[in-house]
């Protein structure tokens, strides 16, 4: 990885390497679920990846509010994979993205917190 993207404390490299891959991994998911399914418009892809896009930026560069804004985003998506999880017509992929979005969640709350002690604003 980077330099950009890590910092000199051990634990808070593991925390930021398992946030960056489960970002990821739901991006990429978000992505496959668009191509498998004929009934999505770019249009709804669109509406999913923009939320979390705009926080990029300011994770790339550490900035630990934008894990914290991440937290408040990725419980949207959250919400919308347990309702997919709790109905009859549930699929692997919901059941990806609810771990995906678990792992988001708490890798961003605790970057944020490992981030607020090594490197404050």
């Amino acid at each position: 990885m980077p330099k950009l993207l890590l910092t000199q404390d051990k634990k808070t490299n593991r925390i930021l390497l398992f946030t960056y891959f489960s970002y990821i991994g739901l991006l990429i998911l978000l992505t496959f679920t668009f191509i498998q399914n004929d009934d999505h418009s770019w249009k709804l892809w669109a509406f999913q990846m923009i939320p979390l896009l705009l926080v990029l930026p300011a994770m790339l560069k550490r900035y630990y509010r934008a894990h914290s804004w991440l937290c408040f985003i990725i419980l949207a998506y959250f919400t919308a994979y347990v309702v997919e999880v709790g109905s009859p017509l549930a699929e692997l992929t919901d059941w990806i993205g609810l771990l995906f979005s678990i792992g988001v969640f708490t890798g961003a709350m605790m970057s944020s917190r490992q981030l607020q002690r090594i490197e404050p604003e």
